[in-house]
């Protein structure tokens, strides 16, 4: 599991070095944030009990994207074709009963999902202390707004009213320098766990 995300990890951070050079920086912090959730998974799973977060990591997955799958589909019209869900309802099956093993046959899917699964930001505050402090800050200064930006919900700082009209400002030497630092310091520590 860690080979693929570090594969992710490594295209991810070409890529933003190409936007961030192209001038085209809103872009890539759209690809920073998805780089801050991939190295955070890749840290946890690495940093060890291995065997154990790998589990933990992909039987999170698995249940998103059941999850993903059945909002996909409560959107297709009846009598048109749907994205066959066995394979979905297989793995999130498996899933479940890793939870239940690990937390408690007691617990219900929901309760699974909302408290059980593992999250970015889970992921990077158990991580040691010095990376656990940038992954902080990362959270809590850049990923909110930069969410809201790939979700298409431009937030307030990154609008201006142009001609009567509200349009995205032209990004600043600032904002590529905190997608080139954030992107850079992590990707340090994600090879220095290689």
């Amino acid at each position: 599991m860690s080979v693929t995300l570090f594969k992710q990890l490594y295209g991810l951070f070409k890529a933003i070095l190409l936007l961030c050079k192209n001038n085209l920086v809103l872009e890539a912090k759209i690809l920073v944030r998805s780089f801050v959730e991939t190295s955070a998974y890749f840290l946890f799973i690495s940093d060890q009990n291995q065997e154990e977060r790998t589990k933990w990591y992909r039987h999170s997955i698995d249940l998103s994207q059941k999850i993903a799958v059945e909002e996909f589909n409560a959107t297709i019209p009846t009598g048109e074709d749907r994205i066959d869900s066995t394979f979905y309802e297989n793995i999130e099956k498996e899933a479940i009963e890793y939870f239940l093993n690990k937390h408690g046959q007691d617990k219900n899917q929901n309760e699974i999902r909302s408290r059980y699964t593992l999250k970015p930001k889970d992921a990077a505050y158990q991580l040691k202390d010095d990376v656990r402090k940038i992954f902080k800050t990362i959270f809590s200064t850049f990923y909110r707004p930069v969410s809201a930006l790939s979700h298409g919900q431009a937030p307030l700082q990154q609008t201006a009213m142009v001609d009567g009209q509200i349009t995205l400002k032209n990004p600043t030497k600032n904002d590529e320098h905190v997608c080139l630092k954030t992107t850079c310091v992590l990707m340090y520590y994600v090879i220095d766990n290689l």
